[in-house]
């Protein structure tokens, strides 16, 4: 397995794992651990999209189902950045926890949803 596929898997995990610890701290009320570990999570998952964009280029996807992926990809990314928005607003107006916590939801269902189109889609790659 090339070093780039790897890395990028190893990322993916950091991601989940990272992005996992803050909804559980956040879901517990552990406001300074959530603090720690959402931003955490939030630039793992940027690493983890960064070396998607380089797996692209050593990996040939279907293009039709990368379409599938990619617009679930870009909505849940889209999503996390609403959850962080809305999570900065709330720690000024807690009256915005609840908007936090939609949106929070909605990008985890969909992100849930994006791998696993990300993992079909790079089923059916082949390396170039």
């Amino acid at each position: 397995m090339p070093p780039m596929v790897w890395t990028f898997w190893l990322a993916f995990v950091l991601t989940v794992l990272l992005l996992g610890v803050a909804a559980w701290a956040g879901k517990t009320g552990r406001r300074r651990l959530h603090f720690i570990f959402a931003p955490l999570g939030v630039a793992a998952l940027t690493t983890a999209i960064i070396l998607t964009e380089r797996l692209s280029r050593a990996y040939d996807f279907p293009p039709e189902e990368m379409k599938i992926h990619l617009a679930l990809a870009k909505s849940a990314a889209g999503l996390v950045l609403l959850a962080v928005i809305s999570g900065l607003a709330a720690v000024k107006n807690r009256g915005a926890l609840k908007v936090h916590k939609v949106c929070v939801l909605l990008a985890v269902v969909l992100i849930l949803v994006a791998t696993s189109t990300g993992i079909w889609v790079f089923s059916l790659a082949t390396p170039r």
